[in-house]
C-alpha cells in the first residue's frame, strides 16, 4: 500500500533586493496558492532599485523591518539579491540570522547578467547588447565567470557560519540561460526571439522570465528540489 504523500508545508519568507528580484515574492505567493499551499506567507519585502545589499542594511530606522524580522526568529526563508556579487551588507544580514534565526535557509540570487556582460554596471559602462544576434558561446563564457565568482563567495560564507544558517544559491541565472538557448533553438513554445524576455537593454524581466524566476524559488523553497536540478528542469 503506497504511503500518502504529506502536503507541502507553507513557509514564512522575507525578501531583500532590487528590480531583478522584487517581483518574485508576489508571483511565488500566487504559485503557492494555486498549488493549494494555503499557509505560505511572504512576511515582508525590502525593495530598493539598483541596490547593493548594504543599502538595505543601512536604510534609516529599519524602514522595511528587515532586522526586526530576523531578530524575531520567526522566519523560515530569507531571499537576498546582491547587485553583481555579495557585498558587506549580505554578511551583516547573515551574521544577524546566525545569531537570531539559525534554523532559516538563506537563498542568495545569482542573476542573469545585466547587458549580457560580466561587469558591475554600477562601476563600468557596458555597451548596448545586440540581442537579435545570439552568441551562445560568448554568453555562456560571460556567465560562467560570474557563476564561479558568486559560488566562491557563498561557499566562503557557509564555511564562516558553519551551516547555520544554511546558505544556498538560487540559480535563476542558469535557468534564464537555458531558456535563452531554447529560444535560439526554436524549442521554447510561444517565445521566438531573445527580446521576448526583456523589457530593456539592461535585462529587466518580461512576464515569461519573471514567472520562470518565481518557479525556481518555488522549487527551492517549497518543493525543495536540489539546486542544480531545480531551475534547469523548469526552463
Amino acid at each position: 500500500m503506497r504511503a500518502v504523500e504529506e502536503p507541502i508545508k507553507g513557509l514564512k519568507v522575507y525578501s531583500i533586493g532590487h528590480s531583478f528580484h522584487v517581483f518574485m515574492p508576489n508571483l511565488l505567493d500566487q504559485i503557492a496558492k494555486s498549488a493549494g499551499i494555503a499557509d505560505h506567507k511572504q512576511v515582508g519585502l525590502s525593495s530598493i532599485g539598483g541596490s547593493y545589499v548594504i543599502q538595505h542594511w543601512d536604510v534609516a530606522e529599519d524602514k522595511f523591518k528587515s532586522k526586526a524580522t530576523l531578530e524575531s526568529g520567526n522566519l523560515d526563508i530569507l531571499t537576498i539579491a546582491p547587485l553583481f556579487l555579495p557585498d558587506a551588507g549580505i554578511e551583516n544580514f547573515i551574521k544577524l540570522a546566525s545569531e537570531k534565526s539559525p534554523k532559516i535557509r538563506v537563498l542568495v540570487q545569482e542573476f542573469w547578467l545585466p547587458f549580457d556582460v560580466n561587469i558591475n554596471f554600477r562601476k563600468d559602462k557596458p555597451g548596448i547588447p545586440n540581442r537579435d544576434t545570439f552568441d551562445a558561446k560568448k554568453l555562456q563564457e560571460e556567465h560562467d565567470k560570474y557563476f564561479a565568482a558568486i559560488d566562491e563567495k557563498v561557499n566562503a560564507m557557509n564555511k564562516t557560519y558553519g551551516g547555520k544558517p544554511a546558505i544556498f544559491i538560487a540559480p535563476v541565472g542558469q535557468a534564464v540561460l537555458t531558456l535563452r538557448n531554447k529560444i535560439a533553438e526554436g524549442t521554447a513554445p510561444g517565445l521566438t526571439k531573445q527580446t521576448d524576455l526583456f523589457t530593456d537593454p539592461i535585462g529587466h524581466a518580461k512576464p515569461p522570465l519573471a514567472v520562470l524566476v518565481a518557479y525556481c524559488y518555488y522549487s527551492q523553497i517549497l518543493v525543495q528540489i536540489p539546486r542544480w536540478f531545480a531551475c534547469s528542469s523548469l526552463a
